[in-house]
């Protein structure tokens, strides 16, 4: 089986001034997949979600 990955991650809605901090390689030791299941919604429909329901969370 074939895993076909779509990096979005400069498509997708974002906060006007919430940013992640860099990190280095190095510093990365976990990654994380995650999906809605749902056969409802997009990638961008969430992420539009969050920004626009979470922003003034911490």
């Amino acid at each position: 089986m074939k895993i076909h990955i779509i990096d979005k991650r400069r498509q997708l809605p974002r906060h006007h001034n919430k940013k992640y901090r860099r990190r280095s390689r190095e510093a990365i030791t976990q990654i994380v997949i995650h999906h809605s299941g749902t056969k409802e919604g997009s990638p961008e429909s969430f992420a539009r979600y969050h920004v626009n329901h979470h922003a003034g969370r911490a």
